[in-house]
């Protein structure tokens, strides 16, 4: 990104909002909005169980990155996470550092839908998972239009994605530890 346009940075052919991280990084509501379409993907597509904590957090660092959840919000459900990481490996390039970075983010998101009535936390032997509660969500919260559509799309198909394979599997594809 080299150059500003009318408040927009440009770069690599696409058109990307200076104010990107104000706009979307800091909407607590569209995290919990994104965070109740990972889990209701990801129950709908497994086998019923809900996500668990570290699913968001590895979210996380895909969601809150414009190029990734730009790509990923644009591919098939069933290209799964492996055509990602082999078509579009810039994607994943410093995604430890990101999950770390929105950490906070996505643990207030969490917060903010259990406090909302639109996940359920459920503890399990493992950590804490959080599960969607209803079918759609609610009507105030469901159209937030704007670029949050590209979050929101990403998030569900993640969740899809992620219900495939076990954690391991998708932390060494994604090449992430915790």
């Amino acid at each position: 990104m080299t150059a500003t346009f009318g408040g927009h940075l440009r770069g690599r052919g696409m058109a990307m909002r200076a104010d990107h991280e104000e706009l979307i990084l800091r909407n607590v509501s569209l995290t919990a909005r994104a965070c109740w379409s990972l889990s209701r993907a990801y129950a709908d597509r497994g086998d019923g169980t809900p996500p668990m904590l570290i699913h968001f957090i590895v979210a996380g660092g895909l969601l809150f990155h414009r190029m990734a959840a730009a790509k990923i919000s644009r591919m098939q459900f069933d290209s799964g996470l492996l055509k990602v990481v082999t078509d579009e490996p810039e994607l994943i390039a410093d995604i430890q550092s990101r999950m770390e970075d929105n950490f906070e983010r996505i643990v207030h998101g969490l917060q903010v839908g259990v406090a909302s009535g639109i996940l359920a936390r459920e503890l399990t032997p493992l950590g804490p998972s959080f599960r969607a509660l209803g079918m759609v969500l609610p009507k105030e919260i469901r159209d937030l239009g704007g670029h949050g559509g590209e979050i929101v799309a990403a998030a569900k198909r993640l969740g899809h994605w992620f219900s495939d394979d076990p954690l391991e599997t998708v932390a060494t594809r994604l090449r992430v530890e915790f």
